[in-house]
């Protein structure tokens, strides 16, 4: 792919562990640690949910 191809990465770790690819990108993660909860609820808190990885596509191709 080209460096014009927008790219979301998503890791149910650090978000910039993927953020080396370039290009316009949205790198989705988990930017604090320690809270507990069940997975739907900690994808929430950190945003790396389906809600909000529609967001990221979304705003990546305006």
């Amino acid at each position: 792919f080209g460096h014009d191809v927008p790219i979301v990465t998503l890791v149910d770790g650090h978000p910039h562990t993927l953020a080396f690819l370039g290009g316009p990108i949205a790198c989705l993660g988990v930017h604090r640690f320690g809270q507990s909860g069940d997975l739907e609820e900690l994808y929430e808190h950190h945003q790396i949910d389906a809600e909000s990885v529609i967001g990221a596509v979304l705003d990546l191709l305006e």
